[in-house]
């Protein structure tokens, strides 16, 4: 599977549940594509998601046997910045909207159970944590987890070799 089906494969569910809150989920460029996206004020939920990379699996001696890799992932869940006095109420309670540590359990629960992006079962969810560049601390929760992945296996004699100019 490739990157970019992969990055589809997670943003699809997201976005039936980010639209049924009245939001929207992305795909982000980068990390710093993701910070300038969630820089934008919204009152509606908004998840953007980031390929942090990939690692290959076993040792140097096993790993291009294995062709196995484990490719990082980003979901950024926002609401924008909370402008009221009481800024820690919309965590826990809301009353026009979905407490907003409720929609950061929704999304984390929607990532741990997509199906069919990943070689292995389940996803590889890593965790949740405050959404932070350097000192700045966002309404944002980050939720870091990893798919794995086989890459096409390397043959001696490629079926479609590359012409190499003279």
């Amino acid at each position: 599977m490739t990157i970019a089906d992969q990055a589809k494969a997670i943003r699809d569910p997201l976005e039936k549940w980010a639209s049924d809150q009245g939001g929207k989920a992305f795909i982000a460029a980068d990390l710093h594509h993701m910070w300038n996206m969630a820089n934008a004020n919204s009152k509606n939920p908004r998840i953007i998601i980031v390929f942090n990379g990939e690692e290959p699996r076993g040792g140097f001696e096993m790993a291009a046997i294995l062709r196995r890799v484990d490719r990082q992932w980003i979901a950024l869940v926002t609401r924008g910045n909370v402008t009221h006095a009481q800024r820690g109420a919309s965590l826990t309670d809301s009353d026009t909207a979905t407490a907003f540590y409720t929609l950061v359990e929704q999304a984390r629960d929607i990532i741990r159970s997509i199906i069919g992006a990943s070689v292995e079962l389940p996803v590889d969810y890593k965790g949740i944590r405050p959404y932070q560049i350097g000192d700045v601390l966002m309404d944002a929760y980050q939720i870091d987890f990893s798919m794995a992945v086989d890459l096409t296996e390397i043959v001696e004699a490629p079926d479609n070799p590359v012409a190499i100019p003279a």
